[in-house]
């Protein structure tokens, strides 16, 4: 029995030691295959993560230019432009230019020496005087009237719209009569002041848009100057819009001077009464370059409501304090962001020391212009010409 018992116990011995010999390589072979399967899936992950699409970079945003920038122009150095024996250009009473061919080769006008044949090619400039234009005349003559309104604002309006016509209505307005008001004449003589502030400088960055008209038509030649009445009271114009026709009772001013020079941009633009370098300035939207030559030129009145009756032309006024230098409501200009401060008032001509955007604004005061309750209004009507210093 204890033969058995120990033969027994032997037996399972052998068993299991034969069943842990036995599986043990198996064991080994599956730990092997768990291994082999993880490298496995680690190696076609690795593989997955290559294969997928690469996406894109994203390029640094670039900082784009301001929008005023774009619309930008700069004067370049270039030929002189052909102008055809007919091509004219008007400028209107009410602001606009038309330019193009005109139908007839040569214009007439009666004079008191006999009737005198001009062919348009001769022609610098041409304007129509007084007797050629009803409606301005009804215009000036109702603004006169109203010089002497009960109402301060209708005055004062009155008086900028008299200003703002320039100095081609001077003769006019020393002509006009008071009527026996006080106040019609006090004005009068604000709105002549201001004129023959004006027209005592009288700039040649346009000749057939500036002085005092006559009262008959007036055409200039390169040799001498006509006056008379002009025969031809309608222009048919073929432009590149189409035919237009222009009455002569609407044109302020006619030439052909735009052929002098093919280097220089001239443009025209209000400058607002609040146009201060404080709060935003106007802008000419032209660039400007290390020396090119600047002419400004300025008329109009801008009104102070805060102080009451005070106007103030180009020049601006030395009673009412100064900014940089300027007295108060001068008109000031300056290139780029940041450049020097450039006197204008009524005309300067000047070097551009630097480049950039040319700006105009009207010197006013940190305390006056900063603050919101003060009123004025009104504006500077500006002639701006910039002449290339080449490259």
């Amino acid at each position: 029995m204890l033969f058995l018992r120990n033969y027994t116990q032997w037996s399972l011995c052998f068993v299991c030691a034969w069943l842990l010999f036995a599986t043990a390589p198996a064991f080994e072979l599956n730990a092997l295959a768990q291994d082999e399967n993880g490298k496995d899936d680690a190696v076609q992950k690795e593989a997955q993560e290559k294969e997928k699409p690469e996406e894109p970079k994203k390029e640094p945003k670039k900082d784009e230019p301001p929008k005023e920038e774009e619309a930008l122009v700069e004067v370049e150095p270039s030929d002189k432009p052909t102008i055809g024996p007919r091509e004219i250009r008007f400028i209107l009473w009410d602001g606009s230019v038309v330019r193009g061919n005109v139908g007839y080769s040569a214009i007439h006008v009666q004079t008191k020496f006999g009737r005198l044949e001009v062919p348009v090619e001769n022609i610098v400039t041409l304007r129509p005087g007084m007797e050629s234009l009803p409606d301005i005349q009804k215009q000036i003559q109702e603004n006169v009237e109203k010089l002497g309104d009960k109402e301060f604002k209708i005055r004062e309006k009155a008086k900028l719209e008299l200003i703002g016509m320039g100095t081609q209505i001077l003769e006019v307005v020393k002509s006009a009569k008071d009527g026996g008001s006080a106040e019609r004449k006090k004005n009068l003589q604000a709105v002549l002041e201001a004129i023959v502030e004006m027209n005592s400088d009288v700039s040649e960055v346009n000749p057939s848009d500036t002085g005092p008209l006559l009262g008959e038509d007036s055409i200039t030649t390169p040799t001498f100057t006509i006056v008379g009445r002009i025969e031809e009271k309608e222009f048919e114009l073929t432009t590149q819009y189409g035919i237009l026709r222009v009455q002569l009772a609407d044109i302020k001013s006619a030439d052909r001077s735009w052929s002098i020079s093919a280097d220089a941009i001239e443009k025209k633009l209000d400058v607002g009464a609040t146009a201060f370098f404080q709060r935003t300035p106007a802008t000419t939207k032209i660039r400007v370059n290390p020396g090119d030559k600047i002419t400004i030129k300025a008329e109009g009145r801008t009104n102070w409501a805060s102080w009451g009756d005070v106007t103030s032309g180009p020049d601006g006024i030395g009673t009412h304090g100064s900014w940089n230098g300027f007295n108060c409501g001068k008109l000031v200009a300056r290139i780029g962001k940041s450049g020097e401060y450039v006197g204008v008032g009524v005309k300067n001509t000047f070097v551009a020391k630097t480049g950039g955007e040319l700006f105009l604004g009207i010197a006013m005061q940190d305390n006056f212009a900063n603050q919101n309750g003060y009123q004025w209004n009104g504006e500077y009507k500006v002639t701006v010409r910039v002449e290339s210093a080449g490259k």
